[in-house]
């Protein structure tokens, strides 16, 4: 008995001694949910989840998230709980607590990795950086299809996309197909709401949309609706299937594409996947222009890339997205294949609790909201010509954040224009709501 008692000790001090570490706000979330447990997710639900019928609610997943740890972990797996936790914790504008989730189940990396890393970008020679968007709106004005892959995790990546509409625009790109997109039999996304997709209920991935929509860009749906029952290469395959008939039916046809990961890479892995560039290319004869920008990103996608981004970055002082080129043709970093041009992201700066890539270029401007509301913990800004109090649960904030200064304000990043701006508790419940406007 003695001994049981002794391990459960060690465990309850682990676990206090690890929350201990998260900031204020996530341990309040804690707090809440001990005192206040949401209703116990659906045993048969395999993942998290912010839609609740047809209403969205973002601190919902991080409610059944901390109230149900333990049996998330143990029905996912701890790599896939943190990696869908840091999704909605990003979703919810707390971006250095996501990066923070995404790699906590990274390994170590060893002293001998490190060195090894360290002496492969000392030996780095003649390499030269270009800023990311003039290169590759440069090299997608001879292309047709332009691939371009994200992090789920990382909003900054939507951000980059969003970077390349205008001017792709003006090239003739008419087509803006999206992974996250609902893909559902007369289903056409000609406006954004909580039934546009997934990941577009994410503040930038609706930017996304938004911003294609006002430009003319036709939004193409192609997930493979039957990917539950498929192979990674029949799912891989249906997209193709489903872009290429885009191409068919409109011969002047061009196409930007966004997935998530390894689909837009043009080799094989193993010899048992084919992913969606690669089957795209075999079923179109069209060579996509593929690009990866989750490998070199901040946090990466494993141990040893975030360590190689971090240092890379500081050493060669990369304070925006970049191109690397050697004797003018894109350089690939840590022997990667697959892709035509591989972009750098910078780590990020933060204002008041913020990263400033929020900005969006100069596109958004930083707007500071006042905590005036008793029991404040959430704040979100929606578009004044979209919002609708009775269905704001249908809605996607312009930029939603609880994630507030040491001072307590709030620091949301907003295009020029009116704002209806929604207070909220802890509890999601709806405190006040103020109109504003942000001038150009």
């Amino acid at each position: 008995m003695k001994r049981i008692f002794s391990v459960l000790l060690i465990v309850t001090i682990t676990c206090q001694q690890a929350f201990a570490q998260e900031p204020a706000r996530l341990q309040n979330l804690r707090r809440y949910v001990s005192t206040y447990p949401p209703v116990a997710a659906d045993s048969a639900r395999r993942h998290l989840t912010l839609v609740l019928g047809s209403a969205s609610h973002y601190l919902y997943p991080l409610y059944q998230a901390f109230a149900f740890e333990q049996r998330w972990r143990t029905q996912m797996g701890d790599r896939n709980f943190e990696q869908f936790l840091a999704q909605f914790l990003s979703m919810a504008g707390d971006y250095s607590a996501a990066l923070s989730y995404a790699q906590k189940s990274y390994r170590p990396v060893s002293e001998a990795k490190k060195r090894q890393i360290d002496r492969y970008i000392d030996q780095l020679r003649r390499v030269q950086s270009m800023e990311a968007t003039a290169y590759v709106t440069g090299r997608a004005m001879r292309e047709r299809v332009l691939m371009i892959n994200e992090a789920f995790d990382k909003p900054q990546h939507r951000a980059f996309v969003y970077s390349l509409l205008d001017k792709l625009y003006e090239e003739g790109y008419r087509y803006l197909a999206m992974e996250t997109l609902r893909n559902a039999a007369g289903f056409q996304p000609t406006e954004l709401n909580v039934f546009t997709g997934h990941y577009t209920n994410e503040p930038i991935g609706g930017e996304v949309v938004r911003h294609a929509l006002e430009k003319g860009y036709t939004l193409v749906p192609y997930e493979d609706t039957a990917a539950a029952g498929h192979t990674p290469s029949q799912r891989d395959s249906a997209q193709a299937s489903h872009l290429y008939q885009v191409i068919r039916k409109d011969s002047s046809a061009r196409m930007i594409v966004l997935a998530g990961y390894g689909h837009v890479a043009e080799d094989p892995v193993g010899e048992d996947y084919v992913p969606m560039a690669l089957a795209f290319k075999k079923l179109s004869n069209i060579d996509p222009l593929t690009i990866d920008q989750t490998l070199m990103t901040e946090g990466s996608t494993f141990a040893e890339g975030a360590y190689f981004d971090a240092q890379l970055t500081k050493r060669l002082a990369i304070q925006e997205p970049v191109v690397l080129l050697q004797k003018q043709q894109p350089f690939k970093l840590m022997d990667e294949t697959g892709y035509d041009i591989q972009l750098i992201h910078p780590a990020s700066v933060y204002e008041d609790g913020r990263p400033t890539w929020l900005k969006m270029g100069d596109v958004r401007k930083k707007t500071i909201i006042a905590p005036s509301e008793r029991y404040m913990f959430m704040v979100q800004a929606y578009y004044e010509d979209e919002y609708q109090k009775d269905i704001v649960d249908q809605l996607v904030p312009a930029d939603q954040t609880f994630a507030a200064a040491d001072n307590g304000y709030y620091t949301l990043y907003l295009r020029p224009g009116k704002y209806t701006i929604v207070y909220r508790d802890i509890a999601y419940k709806k405190l006040a709501e103020k109109i504003i406007e942000v001038k150009p």
